[in-house]
């Protein structure tokens, strides 16, 4: 094989390398009307993630009752990845805000990602959960979900 062929082929494998969500952090305590900031992890995978669309749902943690997986429930936000994903590790998606007048307690925060990978830009969508608060004052203190955490799913989008 030439070398030139080698580069050739190398360059065309990492041009399909884009930033990806490593781990996403939301307030642990939210207050409903004010705005807060989701702080983010990045790095480089071969999916290109797109958009990420926000919402919210009430649940009991005691009575099991949790929000469906794949569902969004209530949309407050939607987030344009690629002017997040700017290829530096750390990041913040900002501006996000639970609309004012929602009733504290116990809510699931859901995220869905629209995300492409392969060759054929096959589509997949992904689900990010936290368990947050709705309460008083927004928290410093952090929720933190990993890509690979037990409150992520994702699946192939079509067949």
């Amino acid at each position: 094989m030439r070398f030139s062929t080698f580069i050739s082929a190398a360059a065309t494998l990492m041009a399909g390398v884009e930033g990806y969500l490593f781990s996403v952090g939301v307030p642990k305590t939210i207050k409903a009307g004010e705005v807060f900031n989701a702080s983010v992890t990045a790095g480089s995978l071969g999916v290109r993630q797109d958009v990420m669309v926000w919402g919210y749902t009430r649940y009991d943690y005691e009575w099991n009752n949790f929000p469906s997986i794949g569902s969004v429930g209530n949309i407050f936000a939607k987030t344009n990845l690629n002017e997040v994903l700017t290829g530096s590790y750390l990041g913040t998606i900002p501006n996000l805000k639970i609309p004012e007048g929602t009733q504290p307690g116990d809510y699931a925060i859901q995220a869905v990602i629209l995300g492409y990978s392969g060759v054929y830009n096959q589509p997949s969508l992904e689900t990010y959960f936290w368990n947050v608060t709705i309460g008083d004052v927004t928290s410093e203190e952090r929720n933190w979900l990993q890509y690979t955490g037990e409150n992520k799913r994702s699946c192939a989008v079509g067949a």
